[in-house]
């Protein structure tokens, strides 16, 4: 996933590959929430800078 140029991978794991591919999507997001409220924390002007 990619979201102003920032890129996280998610993982998920189950025997059926539909569930595993939801949990992995699920973890990318919640990848990217974090990365939002870091952001957001310190009170970046431009998120591309924070990495």
């Amino acid at each position: 996933m990619r979201d102003n140029g920032h890129t996280v991978t998610g993982r998920g794991a189950s025997t059926d590959i539909v569930e595993a591919s939801a949990r992995a999507y699920v973890d990318g997001l919640n990848k990217l929430a974090a990365w939002h409220a870091r952001v957001a924390e310190q009170g970046a002007d431009n998120v591309e800078d924070v990495v």
